[in-house]
């Protein structure tokens, strides 16, 4: 089934993670995880289109520096509960130059080593999350700054853990590639400290490429074998189960 974006006015890259097929015959739920760029700049529409899909919970990932550079979601009076996950990997935000920057600055494929980082830092950025979605009670958003990279390892780690067929979750992580132009417009108008790079470096960063999660996964077992490294970050048997339990139906 292929997923479509769904309007939420004030920001973009926004779509349901439910709809896919497992391997073992049943298929992700829709309304449960939805998954978005920031959602600080909402309109009073988006807003109400967020109330619209019963949202109970928003976890944000993006760095504190992005945070505090560019606001956050407004959850007061929604009822519903924002919690902040610190990501720290995330775009550069001036004081975030440090030698991990430097790194991924100086990369011939920038995003390459960003996934990279994210799965190093697994326990931080994706543990929480996921631990969040195995225990929420309703419907979940997820998000970064653009939606597409930490979000969409978060998002593909979840459809692993429910059993969805691989092609299925690479397909749903690249469907990030169709919002390109608006990607790639809002990453250089929050960051301009990425000014120096060339255009082509700039396009591809603002893409969904698969391969930064093959190759980012493999030095923690691979695809096929995820499980001994899920539980060294607290994603453990019983979590997963829960994750299954409130996403996949038969």
């Amino acid at each position: 089934m292929r997923r479509e974006f769904i309007s939420v006015e004030g920001t973009f890259n926004f779509r349901d993670v439910g709809g896919r097929a497992t391997t073992d015959g049943g298929h992700t739920r829709a309304g449960v995880l939805y998954r978005s760029a920031s959602l600080d700049q909402l309109t009073s529409a988006g807003l109400r289109k967020i109330a619209e899909l019963e949202v109970e919970v928003v976890v944000d990932v993006r760095s504190t520096d992005e945070v505090q550079r560019h606001g956050r979601f407004a959850y007061e009076g929604t009822g519903i509960e924002w919690i902040h996950v610190p990501s720290p990997v995330g775009p550069p935000t001036g004081s975030m130059r440090d030698e991990m920057q430097d790194t991924i600055f100086a990369a011939s494929d920038p995003m390459a080593v960003v996934f990279t980082k994210i799965v190093e830092a697994g326990d931080d950025v994706l543990a929480s999350p996921l631990e969040t979605l195995a225990t929420a009670s309703g419907p979940m958003v997820v998000h970064c700054t653009s939606g597409k990279d930490r979000t969409g390892l978060i998002a593909f780690l979840a459809q692993m853990i429910c059993r969805v067929d691989p092609e299925q979750a690479f397909e749903d992580f690249e469907l990030s590639s169709l919002a390109l132009a608006e990607v790639r417009s809002d990453m250089q108008s929050r960051f301009p400290e990425m000014e120096h790079f060339d255009q082509a470096t700039i396009d591809r960063m603002s893409g969904a490429h698969r391969e930064w999660i093959i190759s980012a996964l493999e030095s923690v077992g691979g695809i096929g074998d995820l499980d001994p490294w899920l539980d060294s970050i607290g994603i453990d048997a019983p979590v997963r189960a829960d994750i299954r339990k409130r996403m996949v139906a038969y």
